[in-house]
This record gives C-alpha cells, structure tokens and sequence, in this order.
C-alpha cells in the first residue's frame, strides 16, 4: 500500500485494440488499485496516459465518474474541449484561447508539430497528442459531414424508415438497443436528401424492446411516452436477437398495414467498418442532415469516433438504414441524376404506328 499510487500508461497501444486486454486492465484498475492506498481518505491515485480509446483506463474513470480530476493539455489547443480544472484549492484554466495554439512551442514548434501528425497519422497523433481517441473532425464519418437542420419544423418527408440494431437485455455488461429514424425528402433543387429525425439507445428486455418500438412507430402508441412516427418500413438487423425481434413485430404488425418489416443480414456488405465506409459518400456529398438535438448529438458523437468507440450501436442502425435507402433507389448522388437525365433527353428515331391512322 502506499499514499501515492502512480499508474503510467496503464494501457499497451500495442494491446489495445484487444477487448479481452482492455477489459482485464480495466478490472485491475477499478476492482484492484483502490485497494492499494493507506488512507481512503487522504491518500490519492495519479493516472498519466496517452489517449489510446474510449475505454482506456482514462476513459473508464471519467466514464464511470469515480472522482479524478481531469487535466487536460493537448499539444494543440482545441477550443470544443478547453480544459478548465480544480488543482487542490485552486483552479487553473489552459491559458490559450485559440484553435490551433501550441502547449510548447520552444520545443514543439509548427514545423515539428506537423511532421509529427503527418508521421504518426491522425488515430496515433488524436491519441498521444492531442488526448483525444478520436481524430479532430472524425474518423470515417467525420463531424463536419453532418448538416445541421437549424429551423424549428421538419421538411415534408416522401419515405420515413426506422432502423432497429436490437439486444434485448437489462445487463449493464452487453450491447444495448438503438433505433434511428431517418426521413426522405426533397431539397429546393430537388435532390434527394436523408434527416435523422430521432433515434435512441437502452438497454431493454425482450417484452420492454417491443413495447418501445410499438410506442414509437405504430399510429396510436400506448402509453405516450415517446415521440411518434408513421414509419413506412421498420428495418431490424438479422442477428440473433434481431430475428425474434422481428417475427415477433411481424406477428403484432405485419398485417396491419401500418409499414412494412425487413430483416436485413448485417454481413450482407462486410464487417462493421466495410459497412460504414460504404455509406460514407453520402455524408461527404452533403445528402445527410440532422437537427440540433440532444439525440442527433448522441448519433453524431458515436459516428465520430468509429470504430474507436466503446459502442457502435447506433453506428449500425445509422449504416443499415442508409445502405438500404441506398440500394432501394431513394438516395442518387448528383452525378448519379445527371448521367440519368442525360439519357433520357438523348434523341431517340420517332416510333411508327403499328396501323395507319
């Protein structure tokens, strides 16, 4: 035991794409290191570490809000996470009040700084300088993609489909539940653009999975709890849970009319990251939008830091929604419509009558 417990970079950046690793460092630190201290009270613990993943063991303090006070001091000052902090009796503030400044620059100047990021790559350099595990911007669905939707009403919607990536169970340790909701509509040039207009996530037992769909996308939900939508097609990933999930909703709701039920195969387009960069054209065309609320910055944080996140939940109900109105016709790109239009207006011989009129 000791009054100062030390722990330097607790997590290998060789190991630490290994959940199994992750997880048994993780226990160590929460269920091993209190335990080593003289005073509960007066003694302390020091974490130092490099960023490497959103369940690193700095992560898993903050996460778990175990009381550690965070410090904060990326090489380049970025003003969406400007650290303000409590040092004792006293507190200190990251003097730098512009993007871009540099923590030292006697020794790390601009020309070094930028060799560095350029070196080690935007995952690496996000980590261990910046003391983020998501690059700045994004990884494969970068922040900046998403348009915002500023005006207080939703567009009128031509198709509205909801995506249900489903794990029907109250364990804090498994998966939870999302659903995402995405409508259809027509810019003023009349292209074809995609709004996330709600989305959830929960960790929900079979009969509390079902009852919060039916609450959500049926036409009289019962109790009122959540926001309603007349989805015209409820998509729900063909794995394990998925597939109860789905006969269950199709025996409830199948022939009511209400909106069609498809259950998709996850690995119809590859792993989880294939899937993802397989719809990350349409966030980088500008084709897909997103109010300013909580639960689109929720969607909009777990894309960000694909596949570095500690869940991906709503990152599959995202891609499955979009693959499919991809593949169903409802999402051209631009260029897509022009070579289309193109072809049509080209000249074609006038037919002739079958009989003389």
């Amino acid at each position: 035991r000791g009054d100062r417990f030390i722990i330097d970079d607790a997590n290998n950046t060789m190991d630490m794409e290994s959940e199994a690793i992750r997880d048994n460092t993780n226990m160590w630190f929460t269920e091993v290191v209190p335990d080593r201290l003289n005073s509960p009270v007066n003694s302390a613990i020091v974490v130092i570490q490099q960023r490497l993943h959103e369940e690193d063991v700095s992560g898993t303090a903050l996460s778990r809000n175990m009381g550690y006070t965070h410090l904060m001091i990326p090489m380049e000052h970025d003003k969406a996470r400007h650290c303000v902090t409590r040092l004792g009796d006293k507190v200190w503030e990251d003097p730098r009040t512009e993007d871009g400044e540099l923590a030292w620059p006697e020794r790390f100047p601009e020309s070094v700084t930028t060799q560095l990021e350029k070196d080690k790559g935007p995952y690496a350099w996000a980590g261990q300088y910046q003391q983020s595990p998501e690059p700045r911007g994004g990884s494969i669905i970068k922040r900046d993609y998403w348009k915002i939707w500023e005006e207080e009403k939703y567009p009128g919607f031509d198709y509205i489909v909801a995506s249900l990536d489903g794990a029907y169970t109250a364990k804090e340790e498994n998966d939870p539940s999302a659903l995402t909701i995405w409508g259809v509509y027509k810019d003023q040039n009349e292209n074809p653009q995609v709004m996330l207009i709600y989305a959830w996530q929960d960790r929900l037992e079979f009969h509390e999975l079902i009852q919060r769909v039916t609450d959500i996308c049926t036409v009289d939900p019962t109790p009122k709890s959540h926001p309603r939508f007349p989805i015209d097609k409820l998509l729900i990933e063909a794995k394990a849970s998925g597939q109860s999930v789905g006969q269950e909703m199709y025996r409830l709701y199948g022939m009511s009319g209400q909106f069609g039920i498809e259950l998709l195969d996850p690995k119809r387009y590859g792993d989880k990251v294939a899937r993802v960069q397989s719809i990350q054209h349409l966030f980088s065309s500008g084709m897909i939008s997103a109010p300013d609320r909580a639960f689109a910055d929720m969607v909009i944080d777990q894309c960000a830091v694909f596949p570095k996140g500690s869940h991906d939940d709503l990152v599959d109900s995202t891609a499955q929604a979009l693959r499919w109105l991809r593949d169903s016709g409802f999402m051209p790109r631009r260029d897509e419509r022009s070579i289309a239009y193109e072809a049509d207006i080209q000249y074609r011989p006038r037919m002739s009558a079958l009989y003389p009129v």
